[in-house]
């Protein structure tokens, strides 16, 4: 026990905090039960300043001689460890025409102030980042109005078309696809 006790000092362990029973441990009943505060959350100083609020949950049980322990821990993240998401060129885009019109528009303005080479695909990245989040945000939105407009055309017999269905059937199949892609 006292070479666990060395260890624990060597490396600066502390204990974390806990919320519960203050016993981990017990055996016997009644008049011979025996409780003791075995089990610990233990954590370095750099443990402690990444996760805002460490915290160690004791649960009782009857399974077992030993309480659970559950670990509760909130990332403590200072703004400057936030970079910018990467830029992904998503391959759905290819096959839309909003996607080949931004490129070249994006191009030619840049092209317009006399921008260096890395500043227009700069350019170019921002303004693909900003058009593809307007069509991945409304993807799922398309697909459900798709749906629901398709099974209101089905519900509604006497006006029933069927081109309407199948060119519906058609626009979700491609929505779909571009979902998986996406």
């Amino acid at each position: 026990m006292d070479d666990f006790k060395e260890a624990i000092s060597d490396c600066c362990f502390k204990e974390i905090p806990f919320l519960g029973s203050p016993f981990t441990w017990s055996r016997g009943s009644g008049g011979s039960l025996v409780k003791e505060h075995l089990d610990r959350g233990l954590a370095s100083h750099f443990v402690f300043q990444y996760f805002e609020h460490l915290l160690v949950h004791h649960f009782v049980t009857d399974a077992s001689e030993h309480a659970p322990l559950v670990l509760h821990a909130e990332i403590h993240a200072p703004a400057t460890t936030f970079r910018k998401r990467r830029f992904h060129f998503e391959a759905m885009w290819a096959n839309e025409e909003g996607c080949r019109n931004t490129i070249p528009k994006a191009w030619g303005e840049a092209s317009r102030q006399s921008l260096p080479l890395t500043n227009k695909f700069l350019l170019c990245t921002q303004r693909l980042n900003s058009w593809g989040q307007q069509q991945s945000g409304s993807l799922p939105k398309q697909i459900q109005q798709c749906y629901l407009e398709r099974q209101n055309l089905d519900l509604d017999a006497p006006n029933f078309d069927p081109t309407r269905k199948h060119e519906l059937s058609v626009k979700l199949d491609d929505q779909l696809e571009k979902e998986e892609i996406f």
